[in-house]
């Protein structure tokens, strides 16, 4: 058995934050769901429900003590043989809100509970796109929000969530950089001369 072979379970990339709304968006509007999902909250041009979304925290995750990336495993470049690739990685924790917007309280309350079932529902899709983990933290106060034409009522959903950053180096590249450095510094030393 070769060590150097990458046969891991794995998810199928790795994801940012961004790319989780990506998908997250566009599941939602496929499952014919209520509310549109948007980054900030605009009074006077929205139509109701809205679902906003916002990073609150986010930090190298404090459970991995990984300050900076760290060597994940080494495996052979898969097109080029005798390659290899070093596989980095640092896991993040990113603390994330939602705002549920509607002009009833019976609506908001039934689209937070739909948001909070739909991102359990679909954890393990989420997963296989490079979410490492998701976990409700917390519901925040409900709040009534006025606003020029009429109030709108607000429901705030709080969830910590793990992305990965991974970040290959190829070790000949690397090499070949070093090589070509110190070529033009041979060059130059003998222009100099």
């Amino acid at each position: 058995m070769d060590p150097y072979i990458d046969d891991r379970l794995k998810a199928d990339k790795t994801a940012t934050f961004l790319d989780f709304v990506d998908d997250l968006r566009q599941l939602w509007e496929e499952a014919g769901k209520r509310g549109k999902i948007v980054r900030s909250f605009q009074k006077d041009k929205a139509s109701y429900p809205i679902i906003t979304y916002r990073i609150l925290k986010r930090r190298p995750h404090p459970a991995f003590q990984e300050k900076k990336p760290r060597l994940r495993q080494t495996i052979r470049h898969p097109h080029q043989p005798g390659d290899f690739i070093e596989i980095y990685g640092q896991v993040y924790q990113v603390i994330v809100g939602f705002n549920v917007f509607s002009t009833s309280d019976e609506e908001a309350d039934e689209l937070a509970v739909e948001l909070e079932e739909f991102l359990f529902q679909y954890k393990a899709f989420f997963k296989k796109r490079g979410v490492k983990e998701i976990y409700f933290l917390e519901q925040d106060e409900d709040e009534t929000v006025e606003t020029s034409h009429f109030p709108l009522v607000k429901r705030s959903l709080v969830f910590d969530m793990q992305f990965e950053l991974i970040i290959p180096f190829y070790q000949n590249q690397i090499e070949q950089l070093a090589i070509q450095a110190s070529i033009h510094k041979t060059i130059n030393n003998k222009e100099e001369s």
